[in-house]
Order: structure tokens, then C-alpha cells, then sequence
């Protein structure tokens, strides 16, 4: 059996990876999510409170119909319980909203992919565009007028990375100011001597 080098298997890796970018990009979404009720403001953390078990969520539809199909249950667990046809309406609405989440979850991740995929590509030949756009300025200023929004698009790409260029080159002086504070303070010649003691 001929052996594939690991590099080769890399550029396979590689071209896949490009591969599936470029399908993310052209697959544009072709729905908008739906936008939560107004006027309902949840006090529940998502994140936290009580979850059910993927076995639970298995035999939810089940257990519902067994309750809500129980000629006995009245009989079976007595009046201090939630009824039977509240128990099993309760069950099917709450898998109903795991079901719902799950696809809310699944679509998310798939735009925020879509969208990083997109930008990643779209910003690069923006950065190549960009070249020949200045030069076109620097020639002919008059283009910067027809294409106001475009200037404004690239210039506003530019500012970004120039206030994180700044705010990096701050926090390096600020630790490089710490570190030089901390040196002067240092002890230069090693511990101090005993204090003499006298008789």
C-alpha cells in the first residue's frame, strides 16, 4: 500500500478547510431569525437552573402520553399532586423548548461561522483593493468624492487597527514603567548585615 507523506495529507487538510470557507461564504443565510416577543423581559439565566438529562428528553413524548392517557391516576397518586393532563401538557411544552433551543444553537453556530468565513475573506481583498484605491486617490482625488462611503469604509478599517496599535504600545509602556519601578525599589546589594549587637 503506497504511504501518503503527513505534508501531503496537511494539503489535503488545507484545501478542505479552504474548501468549506468558501461554501460557507457563498451559502448566505437564507432566513432571518425570529425576533423574541416584545414586552417579555425573561428573569431566568439560560445558562443556569435545572436541565434534564438527554434520557429524560428521550422519554419525554412517551411519559406524556402516559400520563395524559392514565384512566387512574386520581386513584394511582392521590389529589396532592399536579393532574395528569398538566404533567404530561408541562413535559411536551418543555421538550418542545429544549427542541426549539437545540435549533436556535445549531443555526447560531452556523451563522457565527457563515460570518467569520465571510469577513476573513471579504476583509482580505478589501486589503488588496485598498492598494490600487489609494493609488487611484493619489492620482485622480476626484475619486474620493464618488466614492465617499468606500473612503470612509477604508479609513474606518484603518483607524481600528491604529487605536489597537496605540492601546497596545500603551499597556507595553505601562508594564515597561512597573518593571522599572519594581527594579528601583529592589535591593542592589544583596541582604542588609545583622544589626550589631553590643555588650
Amino acid at each position: 500500500m503506497k504511504k501518503v507523506s503527513k505534508q501531503k495529507l496537511g494539503n489535503v487538510g488545507n484545501h478542505r478547510a479552504v474548501a468549506i470557507q468558501k461554501l460557507l461564504v457563498e451559502a448566505a443565510p437564507i432566513a432571518e431569525a425570529p425576533k423574541p416577543p416584545s414586552g417579555i423581559v425573561s428573569t431566568v439565566d439560560p445558562k443556569k437552573g435545572a436541565r434534564p438529562t438527554r434520557g429524560q428528553l428521550t422519554d419525554a413524548p412517551a411519559a406524556a402520553a402516559e400520563l395524559a392517557g392514565s384512566a387512574s391516576f386520581a386513584h394511582d397518586f392521590g389529589a396532592h399532586v399536579a393532574p395528569a393532563d398538566v404533567l404530561a401538557e408541562n413535559l411536551v411544552r418543555s421538550a418542545a423548548w429544549t427542541a426549539a433551543h437545540e435549533a436556535a444553537s445549531a443555526w447560531a453556530d452556523h451563522v457565527g461561522a457563515g460570518t467569520r468565513a465571510a469577513w476573513g475573506m471579504t476583509l482580505k481583498q478589501l486589503e488588496k483593493f485598498r492598494t490600487a484605491f489609494d493609488l487611484a486617490v493619489a492620482d485622480d482625488p476626484e475619486i474620493a468624492k464618488r466614492y465617499r462611503h468606500t473612503v470612509r469604509f477604508l479609513g474606518s478599517r484603518s483607524e481600528s487597527a491604529l487605536r489597537a496599535a496605540a492601546t497596545r504600545a500603551k499597556k507595553r509602556a505601562a508594564k515597561a514603567k512597573a518593571v522599572a519601578a519594581t527594579e528601583a525599589i529592589a535591593p542592589t546589594s544583596g541582604p542588609p548585615s545583622p544589626p550589631t549587637v553590643t555588650h
